[in-house]
């Protein structure tokens, strides 16, 4: 005997069927639309939590957002920094701890100037920044990067190397007695060392030329 369904409660596979379509005709929210719902929560939670509850298509606009090269961001054993980040737009992401490397989900990236340079530190590299190009403002950048540290024994032989990110590393750029204005100093006179003459005259006499006029702009701007 063939059952004819009539108007009424459709069957669970039915519903299924239709919440599937009503999904899939749902329109992909944009990066901005998924952070946005995140950071206007007031009760939010933890932004590890918020990025486990996406979908699969969410968390590639998320990993599309930073240019991932695996385009979905792992999610297992990344900080908190790390979560924030990827739910902030690219180049806006911020140094929560102050160890001079930005953690964007588990990738660990560089930029100078950074969330936490000083506003003067960041209109004096701007002014001498201007006119180079990606390439060069990448060289000029790696001046100010944050190095490992190095524990030594008597003998002066390294027994530990100490990276950004470790527990007890310290940034250099957030001592009281550092200077932007002194690191500019130190590398004009690296680059006159007399025991270390240039290979490439050119790069020289350019490379002289920016941090002169980074100096003068730091002097300007009253970077100390």
């Amino acid at each position: 005997m063939i059952q004819t369904l009539t108007s009424g409660t459709p069957t669970q596979s039915t519903a299924s069927s239709q919440r599937a379509a009503s999904q899939a005709q749902a329109p992909a929210r944009s990066f901005e639309e998924i952070a946005d719902q995140y950071w206007s929560n007031e009760q939010r939670g933890s932004a590890l939590d918020y990025l486990r509850s996406l979908s699969r298509d969410e968390l590639e606009t998320v990993g599309e957002q930073h240019r991932f090269a695996h385009t979905i961001p792992t999610l297992t054993g990344i900080s908190s920094e790390g979560a924030n980040n990827l739910l902030r737009l690219k180049g806006e992401t911020i140094d929560e701890n102050r160890d001079g490397i930005d953690e964007v989900g588990e990738a660990r990236t560089f930029r100078f100037p950074n969330s936490n340079t000083p506003e003067n530190v960041k209109a004096a590299w701007e002014e001498a920044t201007a006119d180079l190009g990606e390439g060069e403002m990448l060289m000029t950048m790696a001046t100010f990067l944050p190095l490992p540290q190095f524990e030594t024994d008597a003998a002066g032989r390294v027994t530990r190397v100490i990276n950004p990110g470790d527990p007890d590393y310290v940034n250099r750029m957030e001592q009281p007695d550092y200077s932007y204005a002194r690191t500019v100093e130190n590398k004009l006179r690296a680059l006159d060392d007399p025991s270390n003459p240039p290979n490439d005259y050119q790069y020289y006499l350019k490379a002289k030329e920016f941090y002169q006029n980074l100096l003068d702009s730091f002097q300007r701007h009253g970077v100390r």
